[in-house]
């Protein structure tokens, strides 16, 4: 694609003297005063993401504009300084050790949702399912097959969240990103590849979208709404405890009856346990530690490729500390 950022030369990381990111948080609160952005430095990523497990951050930043947001993914960049996109956190499972890098926030944008006949324009921190019910109510066919997934828009983007048939990319007509400081748009065509995935790398922070929907009677939508939603919820876990869904499936099977054949349904270690209903879901019972996750997907990971010669690839986002 034409504007995907750079990322950040070997030699650049560590600037400053080589000090680290957790070492550097006067200067990462003044870049964020800088861009108009919160800082809050400090905070433990098992309280922003679904899963609930992860270590301490050296930061989370919360722009309020997407000027300004793409300002700030520069001048991190100019200083050296990893970061990461959040989201809303539901496809993330993060260490649990220190996490030397910035992590950015959009759900405090002040861009509004917005509705132009047939299409939709709202930032990438908005919630998704708050889209889909707006553009149900609206009236429009297009974001139906996304209902019961929880997460904003970014991170929907960057997973193409979706069924078969109902992908999020289907729809999108053109995405605004940072690149060298600077709001660029870009349409859809540039970013999708031919096999349905994109180009976007994790150097790509996805600002905003907008979408192109046909029209169509609200009862009718909404009735097909409610029916995928009901489909998607009856293939996750009830019950207590806080679930995320782990790997993709295999080519050959669902990986859920994959994991029933190894005889792993119900596996459990500390406070984590692999789901009884559906095996491709992990479990956190509370108090559970991304250790004890790891320890889980790890076995079922080494027990696939040793039974079944299947090589089981994550479906959720795995943040680790990669600076040694």
């Amino acid at each position: 694609m034409n504007y995907a950022l750079k990322q950040i030369p070997e030699e650049d990381h560590g600037k400053a003297g080589g000090k680290r990111a957790v070492e550097r948080i006067e200067e990462i609160e003044a870049i964020a005063r800088a861009t108009d952005a919160q800082c809050r430095t400090w905070q433990w990523l098992k309280n922003f993401t679904a899963l609930g497990v992860g270590g301490p951050v050296a930061a989370i930043i919360y722009p309020s504009t997407m000027a300004g947001a793409a300002r700030l993914v520069e001048s991190l960049r100019q200083a050296g300084i990893r970061w990461r996109a959040l989201g809303h956190g539901t496809s993330i499972l993060a260490s649990d050790e220190v996490h030397d890098y910035v992590v950015i926030s959009l759900r405090l944008l002040d861009e509004r949702l917005t509705f132009e006949d047939e299409r939709v324009r709202v930032h990438a921190g908005y919630s998704l399912p708050a889209l889909v019910q707006a553009a149900v109510e609206r009236g429009l066919w297009g974001l139906e097959g996304l209902s019961g997934i929880s997460g904003g828009i970014g991170g929907a983007l960057k997973m193409n969240a979706g069924t078969r048939g109902h992908e999020i990319w289907h729809v999108v007509e053109e995405i605004s990103l940072a690149y060298e400081g600077e709001v660029r748009s870009v349409p859809a065509a540039e970013v999708l590849m031919e096999d349905g995935q994109t180009c976007l790398s994790d150097d790509d922070l996805i600002l905003a979208a907008t979408f192109k929907l046909a029209p169509g009677d609200p009862e009718e939508i909404k009735a097909e709404m409610d029916r995928l939603c009901d489909e998607r919820l009856a293939a996750q876990p009830t019950g207590a405890g806080i679930a995320s869904r782990i790997f993709k499936d295999a080519e050959a099977d669902s990986t859920g009856r994959i994991i029933d054949q190894l005889g792993l349904k119900g596996k459990t270690h500390g406070g984590a346990r692999v789901s009884e209903t559906h095996a491709e879901f992990i479990v956190n019972e509370g108090g559970a530690t991304a250790e004890d996750v790891f320890e889980l997907t790890d076995m079922i990971r080494e027990r696939a490729k040793r039974e079944h010669g299947l090589d089981l690839e994550y479906e959720i986002d795995v943040w680790r500390d990669e600076t040694e």
